[in-house]
């Protein structure tokens, strides 16, 4: 009853990768914020793969299985790495109305494709007198019209759809932080490293590494995965190699990478964040996805410690806004303004029902 009545409650995240869908919902209360629902769907091999629907059908059913089970309406979801892209721009200082179309030319030119067959959503970063600083977020509009198709198709009314690295990066870090964080997204296909400074992107390099190399039946003891950590190692410390330099290149203010963030599938792997931080000698540590969610004292997050980095991606989207970041269609978001102010108007004609009804009962029985 209590979730017909409160419009603010929480929208599901859901994150879906090659191998599975997970989804999370947190929802404001009086003491701070609950773990409505949360879990995880597997999915079988070659219906999505790289982030891109293969087999929209059976990932339509499942989506459908999902929100007939545990009753959900709406939601907000992600386009995986593999097929969406963060980009920083610097454009000429152009009036705002100036800046999508300018933008748009030069994803095509980026891109070798035409405009049309993009989707992009930007942020002004930083104005300055002789330019301006964006950040873009882009994916194929066959992806994006894949995503928003399967959930119709399974009935959810699909809030909005951001990459991945935007639902990390409002999970895991804070715009008044300072320093450069390097957050490493461990899938099942391949590794994301993306540096972030005060909430904005800064870099995004692609990792040869899976999650599937540190998986307990593959790699069951520290001794036989440590072939593969040396790996990651080496990877990631590419990324602080590749980072300095273009620091240096710029000429811009030396901002070094305090800290490393290790998030998705496998994480936690035993001994792996000690390992990084011992041999990169950085600070490593396990994704916490409940940084921005203000539990009441007494509650114990559900999700055990060990498995909820793969939820961080989920979390993020159930709590973040959708006022930037969404690839959805305009007249996809449109039409969710509309449904919500239908609900709200339609809650308010109930209130005003009762309400009436009440001082009716009131004066009949004076």
């Amino acid at each position: 009853m209590d979730r017909l009545w409160n419009t603010s409650a929480g929208i599901v995240g859901i994150d879906i990768s090659d191998n599975a869908i997970v989804y999370a919902e947190i929802v404001p209360t009086k003491e701070g914020h609950a773990l409505r629902r949360f879990g995880e769907v597997a999915l079988p091999v070659g219906v999505v793969e790289k982030s891109v629907v293969v087999d929209a059908e059976r990932l339509a059913g499942a989506l459908r299985t999902l929100a007939r089970t545990h009753r959900i309406s709406s939601a907000r979801a992600s386009i995986g790495h593999e097929a969406s892209h963060t980009l920083r721009m610097r454009i000429p200082v152009v009036s705002d109305s100036e800046i999508r179309p300018l933008v748009a030319r030069m994803l095509e030119e980026r891109f070798s494709a035409e405009s049309n067959s993009l989707v992009f959503d930007y942020s002004i970063s930083e104005r300055a007198l002789e330019h301006i600083e964006l950040i873009v977020h882009v994916s194929p509009k066959h992806v994006v019209d894949s995503h928003a198709d399967v959930f119709s198709r399974a009935g959810i009314t699909l809030v909005s759809l951001a990459p991945k690295s935007r639902a990390l990066i409002g999970a895991l870090t804070h715009p008044s932080e300072t320093e450069a964080t390097l957050i490493v997204d461990i899938t099942e296909s391949n590794t994301t490293a993306t540096v972030v400074i005060g909430g904005v992107v800064a870099s995004v390099s692609l990792l040869d590494f899976s999650s599937r190399q540190l998986d307990s039946d593959i790699s069951p003891t520290f001794e036989s995965a440590y072939p593969h950590m040396l790996r990651l190692k080496e990877a990631i410390r590419s990324c602080f190699l590749q980072w300095h330099l273009s620091v240096s290149t710029a000429g811009s203010p030396e901002v070094t990478i305090g800290k490393v963030i290790l998030a998705g599938r496998n994480a936690s792997f035993t001994g792996l964040a000690q390992y990084l931080s011992e041999t990169l000698a950085a600070k490593v540590v396990v994704a916490d996805p409940w940084r921005h969610v203000q539990l009441p004292p007494s509650e114990v997050p559900a999700i055990s410690r060990s498995h909820a980095p793969r939820y961080a991606t989920a979390i993020g989207l159930s709590i973040m806004g959708d006022a930037f970041g969404t690839l959805l269609p305009e007249n996809a978001r449109n039409y969710f303004r509309r449904a919500r102010a239908i609900k709200v108007a339609i809650l308010a004609l109930l209130w005003v029902s009762v309400f009436s009804f009440v001082v009716f009962i009131f004066s009949v029985s004076i």
